[in-house]
């Protein structure tokens, strides 16, 4: 295995890309009694449209999120009690750009590695195993549409990008699940979880040949010719201002963003990071106002969300008042813009959100997903110190002037029913 080493983090790395197509990733941790296993793949909830060969394929919205939980139940009935017995435990993930199935014990690692990874590459879908499925999910579906701040990200996204497939909500709705079967499931599971389409990261005090031979034993075949279409989306376009929805609750709450140019890589996303941090993150001046002031409460968060082909700015949260918070973080773009934020803050703001990072790397399934994430990017996560010193604040405070307008914004507003 190939050796990668961070001398700022004091992290080391062995990787290798075997023969049947699938890369590994050690992070080896001496001493450590937990391992924890991700196998990732590149396939997520945006993946709706794409070619296999000559043929266009179109799924259903949810796919993604359908034939990972589907990987855990098959027809002979769920994997879990297997990893269990042990102390074991498996869980999964979908976003809009991947899914990931991890593995966490701390006995007999060898062997639940090579369950989870046979369990994930040797799936069985059956007619009634898809129909305890739908019923599942759309059980799931309708218990996340009574979150407020769910379905106020949900317009906005949805405003933000009319044509691009990050619109999609990743579990789906009911209708769409419905129309998911056995062959689609199959379809997609030759499609995106082929050795080349997937990733295996293995943190703890293991053994790297032990997890090279389970990754071995994953059977070698033909690569699919895939190509994805996510619709086209320019970072210019008309946005509506505002949208309003009413929904049984207590209290108002919204969802704020601005479309973003394309941020494919990871020192984009830093970028993106630290200009919302900048413009109104928990230690800014412009959150203390707005919280003094009772436009904010502590359920205020700000997010950059961005991937290969998209990226957006999003500031949600409760607040009577959205539209006076609204022109408060727009005025405040517009000051930070021109007359600018002192280096010192700058800075400050940098070393937190690198300390942020440093310290989730105390968590290993942190680390799994995050090697993963940077794998797809064709990046390795651990050069991240060097990326933070690669930013300037001009660089930050151009991203905030283009991006952060009055042109640009949508106010995704919920309020409580009869109001």
């Amino acid at each position: 295995m190939r050796e990668l080493q961070s001398t700022i983090l004091q992290e080391r790395c062995l990787t290798d890309t075997l023969p049947n197509g699938l890369t590994v990733y050690v992070v080896p941790k001496p001493g450590y009694h937990k391992a924890v296993a991700m196998v990732a793949s590149r396939f997520g909830g945006q993946d709706t449209r794409f070619w296999v060969g000559e043929r266009v394929r179109n799924v259903p919205v949810g796919t993604a999120h359908f034939l990972k939980h589907s990987l855990f139940e098959p027809p002979q009935g769920s994997v879990l009690p297997t990893f269990s017995v042990d102390g074991a435990s498996v869980d999964g993930f979908t976003t809009c750009d991947m899914t990931g199935i991890y593995l966490s014990c701390s006995d007999h690692f060898e062997r639940h590695l090579n369950a989870m990874l046979h369990f994930v590459t040797h799936p069985s879908f059956t007619d009634d195993s898809v129909l305890k499925g739908q019923d599942i999910i759309a059980r799931e579906i309708q218990m996340k549409q009574d979150l407020p701040l769910r379905q106020a990200h949900r317009n906005l996204i949805q405003e933000l990008y009319p044509n691009h497939s990050v619109r999609n909500s990743v579990v789906g709705d009911v209708d769409s699940i419905s129309h998911i079967t056995p062959e689609l499931l199959t379809l997609c599971h030759k499609s995106f979880y082929h050795p080349s389409n997937l990733v295996l990261c293995v943190t703890g005090d293991v053994d790297p040949n032990a997890v090279l031979r389970a990754a071995a034993a994953i059977p070698s075949r033909e690569v699919p010719r895939i190509t994805r279409e996510h619709g086209e989306e320019s970072a210019e376009g008309d946005v509506v201002p505002e949208l309003e929805c009413r929904m049984d609750v207590s209290s108002t709450v919204f969802s704020m963003g601005f479309k973003a140019p394309p941020a494919p890589g990871l020192r984009e996303q830093l970028v993106g990071e630290l200009a919302s941090a900048l413009l109104v993150g928990a230690s800014s001046p412009l959150y203390l106002k707005l919280y003094r002031q009772g436009l904010l409460n502590q359920t205020f968060r700000t997010r950059f969300s961005s991937g290969a082909d998209y990226a957006y700015f999003e500031f949600l949260g409760e607040s009577e008042e959205p539209s006076a918070v609204a022109e408060e973080i727009l005025n405040e773009a517009i000051r930070i813009a021109w007359t600018g934020a002192t280096s010192d803050r700058f800075e400050r703001i940098k070393k937190a959100s690198y300390g942020n990072r440093v310290k989730a790397l105390n968590s290993m399934k942190c680390i799994c997903q995050c090697v993963a994430e940077a794998h797809f990017q064709q990046e390795f996560y651990f050069d991240f110190p060097r990326l933070y010193d690669s930013v300037s604040i001009q660089e930050v405070k151009e991203l905030i002037q283009e991006t952060i307008t009055g042109e640009r914004c949508t106010l995704s507003v919920v309020r409580p029913k009869g109001v």
